[in-house]
């Protein structure tokens, strides 16, 4: 077994949190680069901008808090969700249920890949700068799922994940004791 614990790692945290701010630089820039060449986007000033991308933050959180628990549902319809927020990250778990990779997988990143979706088409409708930023602010939000998805990625020899409160522990091998999916 190899567990993970994302919450108390105070290292892996502060990393993180570097990160998270290159990769809201990123896709600020990368976005608005590939956007320009497809359409024209109202810049709506960068006081605005953040603004309304913070706004947009905190609506998406919600809703990709909402994507994780409809995923885990889909996977284990018996299970119990558990929402909460701990040390500054939001979290919807489902405790002592067992997912293989494929599974977790698509329940880290169906939020991210559903709600740029969503942005992206808001984004063509509506044509203004302050979609783009709340992209970049919860694709950088995104950043523990991306973690996680990567530690599951590098450790091909484990087959099967347990989503815990704190981060997940990955197995080998199914655990006795523990519901699967």
């Amino acid at each position: 077994m190899l567990k993970i614990d994302l919450i108390n790692n105070i290292s892996i945290l502060k990393r993180l949190a570097l990160l998270q701010f290159v990769l809201f630089l990123s896709l600020i820039l990368i976005s608005f680069k590939l956007i320009a060449n497809i359409i024209y986007i109202y810049e709506e000033g960068f006081f605005r901008n953040i603004i309304v991308g913070l706004i947009g933050l905190f609506i998406s959180i919600i809703f990709h808090e909402l994507i994780h628990g409809i995923f885990f549902k889909i996977f284990n319809p018996n299970g119990k969700v558990k929402y909460g927020y701990k040390k500054g990250m939001f979290y919807a778990s489902m405790p002592e249920t067992i997912f293989n990779r494929k599974q977790f997988y698509i329940i880290l990143l169906a939020p991210f890949v559903i709600i740029s979706l969503l942005l992206f088409i808001a984004l063509i409708w509506m044509q203004v700068t302050s979609i783009i930023y709340i992209f970049a602010f919860h694709g950088a939000a995104c950043i523990g799922d991306f973690y996680m998805a990567q530690m599951v990625y590098s450790n091909k020899h484990m087959k099967f994940i347990e989503d815990t409160e704190v981060g997940i522990n990955l197995y080998t091998d199914k655990p006795n004791g523990i519901t699967t999916s």
